[in-house]
């Protein structure tokens, strides 16, 4: 450590201005004060005492004591100068130990600062932490047990925020997508219903006319087996003119009940046409609503991967519902014009029955002529029994088709309403209102309205026969 040369000792003995440390230059100044000071004493005698308090107060400043202010000699001159040159020293001193005390407090203080902001920081991050846990596990249990319109309103820490953004907004699109398949379910459980009620309908309606249909054919029977007779009697009314007249008579009577039997079967043919024209409609609108279902089941996605397939299924089973009323509707067709030229020759038999009554006298003409219309009535009759057969034979087919649609309408109503028991498990909260479902909904037939039977033959009779085939076309593009 450099210390400042002393200065003469003479009448203005200085220390010069070193650049010193205050600590290491009080011990500097202290140990050149102490050299001055033996010089002293080897000059004069009379500094001896202002001497010893000089020395009495460099060991103070040395031993630390820089609190005790140093009194001036009171010698005048020199010494008065040492004095005050040592109390300027010991306040140096006394101002750079406090100068260092309140630098090291500040220090301290902002040390201090530092570690409690430290603390605080990590205390926030701790605390926001136990809070994105605590919302984010108890909105994941809501979300397990179904709670769908739990959302997490408070918000987090700028490094949480966005993992509840996500949340939210998972939570949000899956609620409205179960929102919509509630709707669609709502919709499809009202129309399977109607489609169930219908379908029953049309089953109780087919059986009806399957019975119908079976007394038709048995009538039938016993008209041919009368012609047959009828044929027979004539045979022998060539040897018999006597009983020409009778087995006329009774010729005749027959005849009318067969004209009467051939008018009820015509009419049974059209109204068996137009329950097949229902069944096609019916099974029209079922694929369609097939259709629509499955359009609605790809949009709900994985959730209606298994209503599709089922509606796939209906809408199979009601194109070959379509196809085979066709079919029948073709043949009931064929059947009715033979209805009608068995309806011909009846009433031509009628004819020839009538003239061998008011010509007995020309019997044996007459006699051929009625063994003739007899064998060709016969002939018809036995076509049109065949005809009422296969009708009866398609009719019996259809009603078993009839019941397995039937029975289908009511396993897919089953199902929809146990998919509406699984998604009712899931809590949506408020629903909005929802619109009208991409299939519009049929409205339920009462009783009290007009039967199947009277629609299609009301509508039928407003168009000519050409024009009677728009729901074949129809299926063709499906």
């Amino acid at each position: 450590m450099a210390i400042g040369p002393l200065v003469s000792l003479g009448p203005h003995t200085l220390l010069s201005g070193a650049a010193f440390d205050p600590l290491w230059g009080a011990a500097g100044a202290g140990v050149t004060l102490l050299g001055a000071v033996g010089a002293y004493r080897a000059i004069a005698s009379r500094v001896a005492s202002p001497t010893a308090q000089i020395v009495a107060s460099l060991d103070r400043i040395r031993s630390g004591d820089i609190e005790t202010p140093i009194a001036p000699g009171g010698k005048g001159g020199e010494l008065d100068a040492a004095f005050d040159a040592l109390e300027k020293l010991r306040a140096a001193l006394q101002d750079d130990t406090r100068r260092r005390a309140e630098a090291e407090s500040a220090e301290r203080r902002a040390a201090d600062e530092r570690r409690i902001a430290r603390d605080a920081e990590s205390r926030g991050y701790i605390d926001a932490h136990e809070f994105f846990m605590k919302s984010f596990t108890e909105g994941l249990e809501r979300l397990a047990a179904g709670g769908l319109a739990h959302r997490l309103d408070a918000p987090f820490s700028a490094d949480y925020e966005k993992i509840r953004h996500c949340y939210n907004l998972a939570v949000d699109r899956l609620r409205g997508a179960f929102v919509d398949i509630m709707d669609h379910i709502d919709g499809l459980t009202s129309r399977t219903r109607e489609i169930a009620g219908a379908a029953d309908a049309l089953a109780q309606r087919t059986e009806q006319q399957a019975a119908s249909l079976e007394q038709t054919s048995a009538a039938l029977e016993e008209i041919t087996s009368t012609v047959h007779k009828t044929s027979d009697g004539a045979q022998r009314a060539a040897g018999v003119v006597s009983e020409a007249q009778a087995d006329a008579t009774r010729s005749s009577e027959i005849v009318r009940n067969a004209i009467e039997a051939m008018g009820r079967i015509e009419t049974s043919s059209r109204q068996i046409g137009q329950i097949i024209g229902v069944i096609d409609e019916i099974a029209f609108q079922t694929n369609l609503l097939a259709l629509n279902a499955g359009v609605e089941a790809a949009r709900a996605g994985e959730a209606g991967r298994g209503f599709a397939v089922v509606a796939s299924e209906v809408r199979a089973l009601a194109q070959r519902s379509a196809e085979a009323a066709r079919e029948i509707k073709s043949l009931i067709s064929t059947s009715s014009s033979q209805v009608e030229d068995g309806v011909a020759l009846v009433a031509q038999t009628g004819k020839s029955l009538g003239r061998i009554v008011d010509q007995v006298v020309e019997a044996n003409k007459v006699v051929v002529e009625i063994a003739n219309g007899a064998r060709e009535q016969a002939t018809g009759l036995a076509e049109v029994n065949t005809a009422v057969a296969q009708m009866d034979q398609f009719t019996q087919q259809n009603a078993a088709m009839v019941e397995e649609t039937t029975a289908a309408s009511h396993g897919l109503k089953s199902d929809i309403e146990r998919l509406s028991i699984s998604v009712a498990a899931f809590d949506l909260g408020e629903r909005p209102e929802s619109g009208a479902g991409t299939v519009k909904r049929m409205k339920p037939q009462s009783a009290s309205k007009t039967s199947p039977q009277r629609r299609v033959a009301t509508r039928g009779a407003a168009l000519p026969k050409e024009q009677a085939t728009p729901i074949e076309e129809g299926w063709e593009e499906f």
